[in-house]
């Protein structure tokens, strides 16, 4: 399963910055991070669009908010 995350305002973003998404693809995935399984763009807008993978417990800042009592570091 999988999200799109919409990048508002994004359609003048730069190559170098299209690239550091894509290079998330590279990353090894034992590390605590969302997968990017790609990008794409919508076509009435010219937004970008980031397509990642689903996080059941929600995004890091509700996540956060409901175990903040709970986390060690």
């Amino acid at each position: 399963m999988v999200v799109l995350k919409s990048l508002t305002n994004s359609q003048n973003i730069t190559l170098d910055f299209l690239q550091e998404i894509a290079n998330t693809k590279l990353v090894d995935k034992d590390f605590y991070i969302v997968p990017c399984h790609g990008i794409s763009q919508d076509l009435a807008t010219k937004d970008y669009l980031m397509v990642m993978g689903y996080m059941s417990e929600g995004n890091l800042r509700q996540y956060l908010k409901n175990n903040f009592g709970k986390l060690t570091w």
